[in-house]
């Protein structure tokens, strides 16, 4: 080579914008690592992998480039850089639970009305309807919350 002068300041040109390339490509944004953060374990998860669509498995774990998906009997490390999106599973258990409370202490209260209570106060007559509504319609709230489940997503974060 008589002159490499042009190579070389070629070469001087592309380095950095490949290195800030593969940089990219192998750490994701904070924000998209901070998503990730708040997965909990055992989440149930669909992801959109950059070149594979998408994924469906629970969170096994979370570090600081990649997520750890378990999905069936296979368990994947998937870095975060590639992932597209994220939608996690998400009940309505403690919502339920609130509804259904208020509902059985107002039953609770009905049937307490019509009985003939000596004194309002006593726990079998007066009192016990509505705190046995208020537990039975809390555990009726949780199990019917609970199975209410829908996709929520986290990645990217919803505006």
């Amino acid at each position: 080579m008589r002159h490499p002068a042009p190579l070389l300041a070629l070469l001087a040109l592309t380095i950095p914008r490949l290195a800030w390339a593969q940089s990219a490509l192998t750490s994701g944004s904070t924000a998209q690592i901070g998503a990730l953060a708040r997965l909990r374990s055992n989440d149930g998860v669909r992801i959109h992998v950059l070149g594979e669509g998408w994924l469906s498995g629970h969170v096994i774990g979370h570090y600081a480039d990649s997520l750890a998906l378990g999905s069936g009997d296979r368990n994947r490390t998937i870095p975060a850089a590639a992932i597209d999106s994220v939608l996690v599973r998400r009940g309505h258990a403690g919502a339920g639970a609130v509804a259904g409370a208020l509902v059985g202490l107002v039953v609770g209260f009905v049937v307490a009305s019509g009985a003939k209570c000596p004194r309002l106060l006593d726990w079998g007559c007066g009192t016990g309807p509505p705190m046995g509504g208020l537990a039975i319609g809390a555990v009726v709230g949780v199990i019917v919350g609970g199975a209410a489940r829908h996709w929520e997503r986290v990645l990217p974060a919803p505006s």
